[in-house]
């Protein structure tokens, strides 16, 4: 498919909402409330089909590591490399001075169960991680609240890491 991708303007606020709302699985009414902040307080690219919302990815770039804050593609626009075109755009804007890049993602397996979270988009979300060459790193307990915790995965680049 040919998606454009580009920067989040503040335009782009109801299309994300709206995106983010079709995947109740995947954020609760206060996890889609700090997606829509941080995507205007940090870094954000949203691919659009049609000039349509489908996938956002952002971020937050510090000297020498990026870190992955949020990811969201439409369940239409899944398994079509959309994710993958958003991260590698993201790090291919990075100088040499990259080395890590980082995410944290909610453990499939220990998901509050009253947040009615999917624990199959977590399953997704980690098989992409991995196939895009992160690896487990670290586990925080209570990371996103009480009984939630965080996996923390990185991926190493740069030349200090081929």
């Amino acid at each position: 498919m040919d998606y454009e991708l580009r920067e989040v303007r503040e335009t782009d606020r109801d299309d994300i909402d709206a995106l983010l709302s079709l995947m109740p699985g995947a954020y609760t009414e206060e996890g889609r409330r700090l997606f829509l902040r941080d995507v205007y307080a940090h870094h954000a690219l949203v691919a659009t089909f049609h000039k349509v919302a489908c996938g956002i990815v952002s971020w937050a770039s510090f000297t020498t590591e990026i870190e992955f804050l949020w990811l969201a593609i439409h369940p239409d626009h899944r398994r079509r490399g959309l994710a993958t075109r958003l991260f590698q755009h993201v790090e291919s804007r990075a100088d040499e001075s990259l080395r890590i890049l980082l995410a944290k993602t909610a453990d499939a397996d220990n998901l509050p169960l009253h947040l009615g979270l999917s624990r199959q988009n977590y399953l997704d979300t980690m098989k992409f991680l991995k196939g895009y060459g992160f690896e487990t790193v670290a586990y925080i307990n209570d990371y996103f609240g009480p009984d939630n915790p965080a996996i923390l995965m990185i991926k190493r680049i740069g030349r200090d890491n081929d």
